[in-house]
């Protein structure tokens, strides 16, 4: 497949967001935006796999998410319009958290917990959640906007129920990425979980 023939699939679905975030060619186009940024900020090599990109139950996200070992949680919500707004949350095991914030910082044995380490990982999740809303904006021809980040330090995966809970009071099924990204020189590897609401078109 050309680039062509990925930019004619984009713009045949720009007013169908449902179907952009469905769409596995959208969807890596805009995770390699996401993983280039990235590459820049670290100065580190990434690879990218898009695990998942379907729709899903609310209790199978539960089911698959909510227990795990402890984890930095980076959680935003861009908003498509007053009707649409996506969740977007990367989840990384502690050890991942501290790479990243220690080379962000150039330093070394951080304290997670820490403001400035805790503002290294905010202004991380910014640079994420401004090229997927960039590179998405781009796609469907409308300005996205989006939150602050919330960085959560050494807690369990117990933040999904409470990220999903409110779409269980209005939906039953959310569109869900699952991605992979990691350094190829180093221990870092995140997971980046996408929650829209599917009363988005599709």
């Amino acid at each position: 497949m050309t680039w062509l023939d990925l930019v004619t699939i984009m713009r045949n679905s720009a007013n169908d967001i449902g179907g952009v975030l469905l769409s596995s060619d959208s969807v890596l186009a805009i995770y390699e935006y996401v993983k280039r940024s990235i590459e820049m900020l670290i100065s580190k090599k990434i690879d990218v796999m898009v695990k998942a990109v379907t729709k899903t139950s609310i209790d199978e996200l539960i089911r698959r998410y909510s227990n795990g070992e402890a984890v930095v949680s980076l959680l935003t919500t861009l908003y498509l319009d007053k009707h649409s707004k996506v969740s977007l949350l990367v989840l990384m095991e502690l050890n991942s958290g501290r790479r990243i914030a220690e080379v962000l910082l150039s330093k070394t044995d951080l304290e997670l917990t820490e403001d400035y380490a805790i503002d290294a990982l905010r202004e991380f999740m910014n640079i994420i959640a401004g090229s997927y809303a960039l590179r998405l904006s781009n796609i469907i021809g409308k300005s996205i906007t989006y939150d602050i980040p919330e960085v959560i330090i050494e807690i369990d995966r117990a933040i999904i129920s409470e990220l999903i809970i409110p779409l269980a009071i209005k939906v039953n099924e959310v569109i869900f990425h699952d991605v992979a990204m990691k350094c190829r020189d180093d221990d870092v590897s995140i997971n980046i979980l996408i929650m829209s609401e599917s009363n988005v078109k599709n």
